[in-house]
């Protein structure tokens, strides 16, 4: 082989070798998002960062794809402040790309981005107690998506917390007129529907529950003492016996089914009811100081009992 052919072939496959090394070089650029997205998904959070870190130093197209995964992932190992500072330049990044896009389906597929981000600002504006800009971020999502049931439901939990409970309810409803079979929206809805004294609107949806599996001892006693309320006292001692079946500790469905068995005059039942709840009173704190005013009702109760006889 002549002198000039064996130079020919070494620079053959120095051009090669360096073709392939820039092809795997670009495969592994582009990869580590892909990487860290299947970590993200099986909620290894903390590695799933590492690799979004390399793809934000090799792969400056898809920044706002980095940056906003990476404020997920942050959002969930509890790094709230980063997450927000990460969550913000995915947006201020996707704006800038909206404003130099001129392809619909690419501003489509922008759009959506944002409006998901903002989704996901919006949870961690929540857990850092700034309210006002969740809910500010809930409603950019909502015109950007006006079937988005979380949107709805979390913009209802807000004013749930904050008892601003007529826009609570609206924003449940509109989770329940998207998903009928939203059992979570429901049960607040009804909860507020309760705490209002609308026993009616309660009793429904309390009964929609239930019909569909979800039941726990707070719906049952809700129930009892709405039945209490109205003077059906031997319905609201079945569902005081229901809420007690979910957990035999609820002391407050024995204690308010001594209220209804001292109504219908079946004073042996409501006075083992009451000895229950003094018996067991240090397992609820919200028994725990009435100790002494229980301990005289009982004793009224069976002075009373030895007077009839």
């Amino acid at each position: 082989m002549s002198k000039f052919l064996r130079y020919s072939v070494i620079l053959l496959l120095i051009i090669i070798i360096s073709i392939n090394y820039d092809i795997m070089l670009a495969q592994k650029k582009s990869s580590f998002l892909e990487l860290a997205k299947k970590l993200y998904d099986n909620g290894d959070y903390k590695q799933a960062i590492d690799f979004i870190d390399k793809a934000l130093d090799k792969d400056t197209q898809n920044l706002y794809q980095a940056y906003n995964l990476r404020g997920i992932c942050n959002y969930n190992l509890k790094q709230y402040f980063q997450a927000l500072s990460d969550l913000n330049k995915s947006i201020n990044l996707i704006n800038i790309k909206l404003s130099i896009s001129e392809k619909s389906d690419v501003k489509k597929e922008l759009n959506t981005l944002l409006s998901n981000t903002y989704f996901n600002r919006a949870l961690v504006f929540q857990e850092l107690n700034e309210l006002d800009s969740a809910l500010n971020d809930y409603s950019y999502v909502i015109n950007s998506d006006k079937d988005n049931k979380y949107a709805y439901f979390n913009k209802g939990f807000i004013y749930y917390q904050q008892s601003v409970n007529d826009s609570a309810v609206f924003y449940f409803t509109k989770v329940l007129q998207i998903d009928s079979n939203d059992l979570d929206a429901l049960y607040n809805r009804a909860n507020i529907y309760y705490q209002e004294g609308n026993c009616q609107l309660s009793e429904i949806d309390y009964h929609k529950l239930i019909t569909n599996k979800r039941e726990d001892e707070y719906i049952y006693f809700n129930l009892g003492n709405c039945q209490f309320s109205q003077g059906n006292y031997l319905q609201s001692i079945e569902y005081y016996n229901k809420s007690i079946k979910n957990n035999k500790y609820m002391l407050s469905s024995y204690y308010n089914r001594a209220q209804s068995y001292k109504s219908i005059k079946n004073y042996t039942a409501a006075v083992n009811d009451l000895k229950f709840v003094l018996d067991n009173i240090q397992k609820d704190i919200n028994f725990a100081s009435k100790k002494e005013e229980i301990s005289k009702e009982l004793i009224n109760l069976q002075n009373f009992m030895k007077e009839q006889k």
